[in-house]
């Protein structure tokens, strides 16, 4: 990954804060969505973007409180070419 963003395809500032997001999303502490928004707060669509995946979260917990959790997951995305919306997966216990 590292090779592909230091390419050109992107400026460093923006490889180095993706990378971020990567690891912060490995780590899996179940903060990622508030540390993400942290490292991206001068970029105001980025932020309008995590609002709107954090109120989606909000509201499916309120939907199903009995569901063990609501996981947000970057690994769902494999290409940017055309999603036009945050993407999400739902897994049901059998």
């Amino acid at each position: 990954i590292k090779q592909h963003l230091s390419s050109g395809a992107f400026q460093e500032i923006h490889s180095n804060a993706l990378l971020k997001i990567l690891e912060l999303c490995l780590q899996n502490t179940g903060n990622s969505l508030q540390e993400i928004e942290q490292l991206l707060i001068e970029d105001h669509k980025a932020v309008e973007a995590i609002t709107q995946v954090k109120n989606s979260c909000s509201v499916l917990q309120k939907l199903f409180p009995q569901s063990s959790s609501v996981v947000f997951d970057i690994s769902l995305v494999r290409g940017m070419g055309y999603y036009t919306g945050h993407i999400f997966e739902v897994e049901l216990p059998e």
